[in-house]
């Protein structure tokens, strides 16, 4: 269903982002460094058990359709919670 992203998928020649503040980018960069070594499957599998998504399909069966957009709010706490 979903094509994996390599390394080699990257061309870091490319990138480059004058606008972005460094902050931003060193946010980036921890978020990459973090859950780069995972695939895709493995991430998800990770949010696919992180509350937000649980609440979003609240009701539905495992392999049921959903289109629920999961709740901002409930992000944003279940999140914070988590760097805190």
């Amino acid at each position: 269903m979903y094509s994996s992203i390599t390394v080699n998928d990257i061309k870091t020649d490319d990138l480059s982002f004058p606008t972005l503040e460094s902050d931003v980018k060193d946010h980036i960069d921890y978020v990459l460094e973090a859950y780069a070594p995972f695939s895709d499957v493995q991430l998800e599998r990770m949010t696919h058990n992180e509350q937000p998504w649980l609440d979003a399909r609240d009701g539905y069966e495992p392999f049921q359709r959903c289109e629920e957009e999961i709740d901002e709010i409930t992000m944003r706490n279940y999140y914070a919670a988590r760097v805190s």
